[in-house]
């Protein structure tokens, strides 16, 4: 058991995943494509995060040529503001507005939808006003993976180091399971702040046409319901990440409010939700053994399989450890190989703190109004 068991986790089948990608991504040709892009972030009084963050956009070696287009909406700071003071700087950004009319429909999806219909491109990169690329290679990087055989494209996005480690960790455990159903047959939600994907697909899907209602989750909605068999890529290497700016507790635990309520309302939600449980079970139930058969043996004087189970329950930790250790790696997250254990322990609670919060909240907060 001690030897199987723990074979069973996300980190295990992402070693296997990285070596078909690596392989796959070193034979493939590594020519940055002629794409252009058209860029849509949404904005609403997110003043400070677009001053931190676009300039890192238009910073971008990217000859083939982007745009950049802002959708604002109301906002009490000065995200307006610093839009325009951008423009003057950069004849590539372009900016609209939502109409303070609109009512029964999320704004953040309204949003995206005038910013598709004013691009120029085709591909389209929806990205969160709080993330920006950790290098001035990402749309290259991008532009490898959007090719004639694809229609989405997901980015791998962490938050800064600043962040506290277990958030960092915990987001890249859950990206984890997303990379790999995209990289199979069918992709189930996004990575986070940014999803590629082509105007073309958007318009023939109507845009958010089944989901207007619900106030968040554009990201989740358009990789789940655009995705078809084998469409999608993800871009994982070192060039095309993006680091995601510092939440606040509370903005931290409002998206994941958020995505509780949105995964609701996605196709193939229960398998994907069987794989994380599945996981979570097994780990638990591996070190609950053990540590009842040390504990057992150690009350019975049997000291031959109290050793036996001590170097079983050993062998659990270093095999989880090592393995993770080495996605960690992969991906530059910065977690202690000391955190590992007691953060993967922490996920599951986490997730019950979680739901238990989500079904105490009022869930027409999650509907515009």
């Amino acid at each position: 058991m001690a030897i199987v068991t723990p074979l069973i986790n996300i980190f295990i089948r992402s070693i296997r995943l990285l070596r078909i990608y690596r392989k796959i991504y070193d034979d493939r040709e590594t020519k940055v494509s002629d794409v252009k892009f058209s860029i849509v972030i949404t904005a609403q009084d997110n003043e400070q995060e677009l001053e931190k963050n676009l300039p890192a956009i238009f910073e971008q070696d990217y000859e083939s040529g982007f745009e950049v287009i802002v959708v604002t909406g109301k906002s009490d700071d000065e995200t307006d503001t610093v839009v325009k003071n951008l423009q003057k700087e950069h004849s590539n950004l372009y900016t609209t507005f939502i109409p303070d009319s609109s009512r029964y429909m999320s704004r953040m999806k309204l949003a995206v939808t005038l910013g598709v219909k004013a691009a120029k491109s085709d591909w389209i990169i929806l990205l969160g006003p709080e993330c920006k690329p950790e290098t001035n290679q990402w749309l290259k990087s991008m532009s490898i993976h959007c090719n004639n055989n694809k229609d989405l494209v997901l980015c791998y996005s962490n938050y800064d180091n600043e962040t506290n480690k277990y958030y960092r960790f915990r987001r890249l455990y859950l990206q984890l399971y997303a990379i790999r159903e995209a990289l199979g047959k069918r992709a189930y939600c996004s990575t986070g702040y940014s999803v590629a994907f082509r105007k073309s697909s958007f318009m023939k899907h109507n845009g958010f046409l089944n989901n207007l209602k619900y106030e968040r989750g554009e990201f989740d909605f358009i990789v789940n319901e655009y995705s078809e068999d084998y469409n999608t890529d993800v871009v994982v290497e070192h060039d095309a990440r993006l680091i995601v700016d510092n939440p606040s507790k509370k903005s931290w635990l409002n998206e994941q409010m958020y995505y509780m309520d949105t995964r609701r309302h996605l196709a193939r939600r229960i398998w994907h939700r069987i794989k994380f449980n599945t996981d979570m079970f097994f780990m638990h139930i591996n070190y609950i053994a053990e540590i009842a058969l040390m504990v057992y043996f150690g009350i019975m004087h049997n000291w031959i399989v109290l050793g036996a189970s001590a170097f079983a329950f050993i062998c659990t930790i270093l095999i989880r450890t090592i393995v993770a250790n080495k996605v960690i790696k992969f991906f530059d997250s910065g977690i202690s190989v000391l955190s590992i254990i007691p953060f993967e322990l922490r996920m599951i609670w986490t997730q019950l703190y979680l739901k238990m919060r989500y079904l105490i909240t009022e869930k027409k907060d999650f509907i515009r109004k």
